[in-house]
């Protein structure tokens, strides 16, 4: 009896153990390159993408260059804008020593600080005048700016110094801020 109850118990072992054996290779195993596989292969991918087409992003990306470009034109006035209101800006708060020859003008834009530090130069401005913060008064059309005096150009509208034509020296001033350099007509 003992044999037969081995036998019997050895049989269900066995075909527990073959079950189980196909049972794992069937669900472990995935053909490889499937949508099953875990790992993912160059054939997988390549046919993912064949499902693509060019064509069904064109209108996506034609509406994303044209907002890009606009956008950049947007930007590129702005910097444009920011470099005009900047021209003869150098180094933000240093005050850089300016040569002028007689006939030059330097126009300041607003904030510019102009200082004189020799020479004969008169106040070029169409209504108003260049306000004098070392004086404490404003210096009209003309006027003769003394040596050593802060001025302050309020507005972007002209206003600056002009080196008396008549000197044969050169006139030596002191700015801070944006100018632009011209000459008389």
């Amino acid at each position: 009896m003992k044999k037969w109850t081995s036998l019997i118990a050895f049989s269900l072992l066995a075909m527990l153990l073959f079950v189980g054996h196909a049972l794992g290779v069937q669900f472990l195993s995935t053909v490889p390159g499937s949508t099953d596989d875990p790992l993912v292969t160059k054939s997988y991918v390549d046919e993912l993408l064949k499902s693509y087409t060019p064509q069904q992003n064109t209108g996506n990306i034609t509406a994303l260059e044209q907002e890009m470009t606009r956008k950049m034109t947007e930007y590129e006035q702005k910097i444009q804008t920011l470099i005009n209101n900047a021209s003869g800006q150098i180094g933000g708060n240093e005050l850089i020593v300016v040569q002028l020859f007689p006939g030059d003008i330097l126009i300041g834009v607003a904030g510019t600080e102009i200082i004189v530090r020799s020479g004969k130069t008169m106040i070029v401005a169409e209504e108003n005048g260049i306000p004098d913060v070392t004086a404490g008064k404003d210096l009209g059309k003309g006027t003769v700016v003394p040596h050593n005096h802060q001025l302050l150009v309020p507005r972007a509208d002209g206003r600056g110094i002009v080196a008396d034509q008549a000197s044969t020296l050169p006139v030596y001033v002191m700015v801070r801020g944006g100018y632009e350099l011209r000459k008389v007509q």
